[in-house]
């Protein structure tokens, strides 16, 4: 059990004693009413407002952010972004972190200069969870392309460099899934940078890694579950991927 919650079960257990035992005494003496001592009352606030705070998700995200910019350590970093990542799968809190805490800005940075493999794929993992099913954040990656263009990177960067961990080429792609599916601007930002063709050269190339080859089909084959309505002259203009995409069936 971790410190903070064995405190707060402390101090629970605490006023749970204290109101319990104001209580019984107010049934001894049924026409009498005796307010909390001041020592009470104050203990009570604080009990009350502790614990507020320790299970309020904004500010467990606050605290792991800032936790995750402090750490030196590798693995404690890596287990906080575990934590993060795992906070950030409510799609609420994924969209206060991307619009209020420049989540984006953090995400690029570690792409941009991140060295250490397990933190960077944390990285990687962590644009999946806040954009999966998640239209704000999907129109807010669209919106930061003239910033920093995240499927061109994942793309170019991660997924087709054959210099780098398999590792994370694959998460790449399931970042990728994540960003277009069901999201008409970005899965067309993907088919106008060649993409599907891209992952469709890369299928039909002589990959050894089995497990990279069923994850890039497993790619494939989720977006083809979540192609999103396009205009006309886009299914005209794309339509050779398109079509290929359609029959993916794996």
């Amino acid at each position: 059990m971790s410190d903070s919650i064995g405190s707060q079960l402390a101090m629970l257990k605490e006023l749970l004693k204290i109101t319990s035992e104001h209580h019984s005494k107010q049934i001894d003496e049924l026409n009498k009413f005796e307010p909390l001592n001041e020592k009470d009352k104050e203990f009570i606030a604080s009990a009350l407002k502790e614990t507020a705070e320790a299970t309020d998700p904004v500010r467990i995200m606050e605290k792991k952010l800032r936790l995750i910019k402090e750490a030196d350590d590798i693995v404690i970093k890596s287990n906080l972004m575990d934590d993060l990542v795992d906070l950030l799968g409510q799609i609420d809190l994924a969209t206060i972190f991307i619009k209020n805490y420049y989540g984006l800005d953090e995400i690029r940075k570690a792409f941009l200069s991140e060295k250490n493999i397990e933190i960077l794929a944390d990285y990687i993992t962590l644009l999946t969870t806040v954009a999966s099913n998640n239209v704000d954040v999907q129109n807010c990656i669209y919106e930061y392309n003239e910033e920093y263009d995240f499927l061109q990177t994942l793309m170019e960067k991660f997924v087709l460099n054959t210099d780098i961990e398999v590792k994370l080429r694959m998460r790449s792609l399931g970042s990728i899934s994540a960003i277009v599916g069901h999201h008409t601007a970005n899965f067309t930002n993907f088919l106008s940078m060649d993409g599907i063709s891209k992952l469709r050269n890369l299928l039909e190339s002589k990959l050894r890694n089995a497990t990279f080859v069923a994850r890039i089909k497993y790619t494939l084959n989720a977006m083809r579950l979540a192609i999103p309505e396009i205009s006309e002259a886009d299914k005209e203009k794309y339509a050779s991927d398109i079509l290929y995409l359609q029959q993916c069936t794996y």
